[in-house]
């Protein structure tokens, strides 16, 4: 699984990539990282909590509200790409 988050975090534009392996355990999803843009990421495990919610999946870095938060929308598959 690869990551990539793009965005403003207090004011200022931020770049966050990483990539590796994961798992899910129960309400979360760790990733392994193995590649990063920041080499004191390489090696660590980062746990992302979930919480699904209809076709939204919502990543946060705690179970309760916080500053960060990625959510991904399921799209309907395209014919053209069958």
């Amino acid at each position: 699984m690869s990551v990539h988050i793009t965005g403003k975090y207090d004011g200022v534009e931020v770049l966050i990539s990483y990539s590796g392996t994961y798992d899910f355990e129960e309400g979360c999803v760790v990733h392994k990282v193995e590649i990063s843009d920041n080499p004191k990421r390489v090696g660590t495990e980062q746990r992302r909590y979930i919480k699904l919610d209809g076709d939204l999946m919502t990543f946060t870095e705690s179970p309760i509200e916080t500053s960060f938060k990625i959510v991904w929308q399921k799209q309907e598959r395209l014919s053209s790409f069958l």
